[in-house]
């Protein structure tokens, strides 16, 4: 969805360094970060980690959006929605809203969820 300028005609790199981190997929000209999460972002320990490199990159002027792996597959109409308002909100210079994860039934997600990807602290 995000390949050859499909989002909003935006270009996004796949595994893009922003040391000492690589994201899963960055519009460096909009500074909009796209993070795919598999099952092990959903343990305490993951949700941490996240948090402080969430932080980390908005103090950089990033913005990340978080998207649980099974929902891309399950409901890629909600997971689009979710990045082009994202990227609407950048081009226009409005704050991002929330970068809560799309509400999802925790039972479902451990089948579908991508390999997950650990990063330093």
């Amino acid at each position: 969805m995000l390949r050859n300028r499909r989002c909003r005609n935006q270009k996004f790199r796949r595994e893009y360094a922003i040391s000492p981190y690589t994201v899963d997929f960055c519009c460096v000209a909009l500074k909009l970060i796209v993070e795919v999460d598999g099952e092990p972002h959903q343990t305490n320990e993951g949700r941490q980690h996240d948090q402080r490199r969430d932080r980390y990159l908005a103090e950089g002027g990033y913005h990340v959006v978080r998207v649980l792996g099974y929902e891309v597959l399950r409901n890629a109409v909600a997971v689009r929605r979710r990045i082009e308002q994202a990227i609407d909100e950048r081009m226009e210079g409005r704050a991002p809203s929330s970068p809560a994860l799309l509400p999802h039934d925790e039972s479902e997600h451990h089948s579908l969820s991508p390999r997950g990807r650990r990063e330093p602290e």
